[in-house]
């Protein structure tokens, strides 16, 4: 007595069986009452619905499967399958099913006695209204509302609800046989109310209309009736008579032996089903696995790079330390050998130059003695940082001031450094360019656009690129250097305070 699914799917004409084909030879079985068969044809369908994809004949052999598992009694399958149902009519929007799967869920949570379930479910079915059968649908609201007052033990209210619906059925020109699921559950109402007089008319007012319709599955309710009825004592023997009635219709109506087949093949199915859904979900962790697997190694990549940048910043940090030394170091020496009146070694060596460097070149027409002259000229205006520091000055300015020319105060530079006069100009500038960076005392937190300007260069870029091939690092990071030197310095002279 569940509401009816829309049981004629369209079948197309191939030659192999589609799932509709399936369904329409289902439908056949259920039609004439063989419910073992149709329920295996059933379960045929919605295999083949699946691989298909027709979302339609699924729902309605699903719906047809739970009416079979409502008739034979299993009321726990029977909610499980219209479930199944359900939600596929949600994921389909599919109004007319969601309504028609409702009315069912309603029924079979009356049926399990959770009234609270039902009312939950009655709304919502309300609130979905059958747009293909409107007066069915109203019809099953009618009827449903009934059930919530018999699982809420509410039978009087129940039976005139029942009643309701019955006259619904008539005034609407429904099939009679809405009207025969009424009065069998009105009798079955009177049993519990222990009103076996009026369970006995219900019981064959239902077992004659049923007869008449030629319905096999509202017989044996209706014999149900009246042999439980009769077994309360009114007559011992009608009791057993209805009775054996009762289980030989039951056994041509479902019959035991094939609802086992059938119920063996849903298992079957519901194995298949569950062995995909494991494989799949095997398939979903193996590529999980995969992808964990993947951002592990890079993650541990990633950490070996930055260890690896980490040692190698730390390495260069290291060297750039030693060549501030280094640097000051030559700085120191520099300073000792003009104090000895020596010519200085500006260069990154730090030695003073040979006498190789500085002997009689067959192209000048000056003695070895000329020459030293000439260099310390030269050595003295470069250690003045006002002339050097002047972005104009010049190999020309130089041969003017140590009163030379250009041609002799350039081989002079050569043979003693093997480098040009731009070169040894820039190691002058970047000399005192150090002195700035370094010297917080004198020249405060000096900017390194304040520094390339007082050094004599016009651009940062020149500047940058003339520091980096000096002192092997960019000014910023020799400016850092320092300024993380004198901290550390500052700190051990704390410590040793203490």
């Amino acid at each position: 007595m569940a509401a009816w699914f829309p049981m004629r799917v369209c079948a197309q004409n191939t030659e192999k069986q589609t799932a509709a084909d399936i369904c329409q030879e289902a439908n056949a079985y259920y039609d004439r009452e063989q419910y073992a068969l149709a329920m295996t044809r059933y379960i045929d369908g919605m295999e083949a619905a699946e691989k298909e994809q027709d979302m339609q004949t699924y729902m309605v052999c699903t719906g047809c499967v739970a009416n079979i598992y409502e008739a034979i009694g299993d009321y726990d399958a029977d909610i499980i399958y219209l479930f199944k149902g359900y939600d596929v009519a949600v994921k389909v929007g599919s109004q007319n099913f969601k309504s028609i799967y409702l009315s069912n869920i309603v029924a079979a949570y009356c049926r399990l006695g959770y009234a609270g379930l039902a009312r939950k479910y009655y709304q919502l079915q309300a609130a979905t209204p059958c747009t293909n059968d409107t007066t069915e649908w109203r019809y099953f609201l009618i009827y449903n509302q009934a059930r919530i007052l018999q699982a809420e033990g509410r039978f009087d209210h129940a039976i005139a609800v029942h009643r309701k619906a019955r006259s619904f059925v008539e005034q609407r020109g429904m099939d009679s046989i809405y009207a025969v699921y009424q009065t069998c559950e009105i009798g079955n109402i009177m049993l519990k109310k222990a009103d076996y007089d009026q369970a006995l008319a219900c019981g064959y007012e239902s077992y004659r209309d049923a007869c008449r319709l030629h319905n096999k599955e509202l017989q044996v309710t209706a014999l149900d009736i009246l042999s439980n009825a009769y077994r309360s004592g009114v007559s011992p023997d009608s009791a057993n008579k209805y009775h054996n009635l009762y289980l030989t219709m039951s056994d041509s109506v479902f019959n035991a032996r094939n609802f086992y087949k059938a119920r063996n093949n849903m298992l079957q199915y519901e194995s298949r089903k569950n062995s995909q859904h494991i494989n799949l979900l095997h398939t979903i962790i193996d590529k999980q696995y995969l992808v964990i697997t993947a951002i592990s190694l890079l993650f541990a990549l990633s950490l070996l790079l930055l260890l690896l940048l980490y040692y190698k910043h730390r390495n260069l940090r290291d060297t750039q330390r030693l060549l501030i030394a280094k640097h000051k170091e030559i700085e120191r020496a520099n300073l000792r050998n003009s104090q000895l009146n020596e010519c200085p070694y500006p260069s990154g060596e730090g030695t003073e130059p040979s006498t190789s460097a500085l002997a009689q070149d067959e192209s000048l027409p000056l003695s070895k003695q000329q020459q030293e002259q000439l260099l310390r000229r030269i050595v003295q205006v470069m250690s003045d940082s006002t002339l050097i520091c002047n972005p104009d000055f010049s190999l020309e300015r130089l041969a003017h001031i140590v009163d030379s020319n250009r041609t002799y105060v350039s081989l002079v530079i050569n043979n003693t450094y093997n480098k040009n006069f731009k070169s040894l100009l820039n190691e002058y500038r970047i000399r005192e360019a150090c002195k700035r960076l370094s010297d917080k005392e004198h020249y405060g937190n000096i900017t390194i656009q304040a520094v390339y300007e007082e050094v004599g260069y016009t651009n940062a870029a020149s500047f940058i690129r003339a520091f980096k091939k000096e002192m092997g690092m960019n000014p910023s990071v020799y400016q850092k250097l320092e300024e993380d030197g004198r901290a550390g310095r500052g700190a051990a002279m704390g410590e040793e305070a203490e």
